[in-house]
């Protein structure tokens, strides 16, 4: 499945940015990554889902922290 959404100018930027968010809260290397790209393409996939025509920073940011807030919440749950 393709993204778009991550088709866009400073989308490995934020990729960056989290990965440096996630490693600066102590999280290891490999964990950081897998869950920076987690977010990325599920971000992406719900902005795709949601018909997206363009997508910039913003909206990638806003559906990114979506995505996070439902994982901390999915985990708290269970």
């Amino acid at each position: 499945m393709e993204h778009r959404a991550l088709a866009r100018a400073g989308s490995g930027d934020l990729l960056a940015g989290m990965v440096a968010a996630f490693l600066g809260r102590g999280m290891s290397m490999p964990d950081a990554v897998e869950l920076a790209i987690y977010l990325q393409i599920e971000g992406a996939r719900r902005l795709q889902d949601g018909a997206e025509e363009v997508v910039g920073q913003r909206e990638l940011k806003a559906s990114f922290a979506e995505t996070w807030r439902d994982l901390k919440n999915a985990y708290r749950s269970s």
